[in-house]
């Protein structure tokens, strides 16, 4: 599958939902919290998939 002008930042919501489903949003969100982290370390503290939404419920922190 091509990806857009501009790679992981090049895709709008449609793209996202087109080529990966509502769980693409839930990796979306994963991303740009480790971006923002820049490095810090990370605690996963909480993960329960939910299959009727195709995602899953997280509870994580990072020490900034």
């Amino acid at each position: 599958m091509p990806q857009p002008p501009g790679g992981l930042l090049g895709y709008d919501d449609l793209q996202v939902y087109a080529d990966a489903g509502q769980g693409g949003f839930e990796i979306r969100t994963f991303l740009v919290a480790s971006a923002a982290a820049a490095g810090a370390p990370g605690t996963l503290r909480f993960y329960e998939p939910i299959p009727i939404f195709a995602v899953g419920c997280t509870v994580a922190d990072y020490a900034l």
